[in-house]
């Protein structure tokens, strides 16, 4: 009788084992499968992957369109505004101001525009600096009507600018 109780001990131990390890490898095999599926079925589409891209960093045209002013503000940082100007030309109801600088940009710039009230102020500042003012009403009329701030001079009026520039004793 104390043999089959031996047996039968032994047997049992072999099965709580058993059965142990089998619990514990299917438990393993379970959370495997349960991680792949659940992987597999939070993924994003292209389409909510795009959606989530333009709500964290904005649509992709506009951003394009940012970067290229903010480099093109950068490009002309030191060629905008009436202290960066080389030249004035004067004509009636106001002034433009002409920034040359070669070793930042090939042409003159359009720096600044001083109409009306702030003609007297850019008169002022084009004193203080030393910089020569140009009476000319005709250039003045070609560059108040065709030219931008932060742009290079219209083609049509670089000949004129350039005498102008040549008259004011800038050489470059």
């Amino acid at each position: 009788m104390g043999c089959i109780f031996d047996v039968g001990g032994t047997i049992i131990l072999y099965i709580i084992l058993i059965s142990t390890f089998l619990v514990i490898l299917f438990a393993a095999i379970d959370f495997v499968v349960s991680r792949i599926l659940f992987t597999r079925d939070n993924k994003m589409t292209q389409t909510e992957m795009k959606r989530e891209m333009k709500e964290s960093f904005g649509d992709p045209h506009v951003r394009g369109e940012r970067n290229r002013i903010r480099k093109e503000m950068a490009d002309t940082a030191g060629l905008v505004g009436p202290k960066a100007a080389n030249l004035w030309i004067a004509g009636p109801g106001g002034m433009i101001g002409i920034a040359y600088k070669p070793e930042q940009s090939g042409v003159p710039m359009l720096a600044a525009k001083a109409l009306a009230d702030n003609e007297v102020r850019a008169r002022e500042v084009a004193h203080e600096n030393g910089i020569a003012i140009d009476n000319n009403p005709e250039l003045f009329k070609v560059l108040i009507t065709n030219g931008k701030i932060g742009q290079p001079i219209p083609r049509e009026s670089f000949t004129e600018v350039a005498q102008a520039l040549v008259r004011a004793g800038f050489s470059g």
